[in-house]
């Protein structure tokens, strides 16, 4: 099954732990998350906002650093968990 489109919230949650990324740059699905300034605090903080704003929970199998990779992977553990 495809994976949806990410939303324009999940873009600004992500876009605001990339201390790289800047405003006038766009959120490619494969760019490289800790070469956009994510770090080990910053993937934590990343998390919880994310699992607050889409009221899901990580399964413990995807808190890896393979999940925060990229957006495109990120977005695929959340858009999995709330088909679940």
């Amino acid at each position: 099954m495809p994976q949806k489109p990410w939303s324009t919230q999940f873009e600004k949650i992500v876009r605001a732990h990339l201390p790289a990324l800047t405003d006038g740059t766009g959120l490619e699905p494969t760019a490289k998350l800790f070469d956009l300034g994510l770090n080990s605090l910053g993937m934590i903080a990343l998390l919880v906002a994310l699992e607050d704003e889409f009221d899901v929970t990580f399964p413990e199998a995807d808190l890896g650093a393979e999940t925060f990779a990229t957006p495109a992977m990120l977005w695929g553990v959340i858009d999995r968990v709330r088909e679940s």
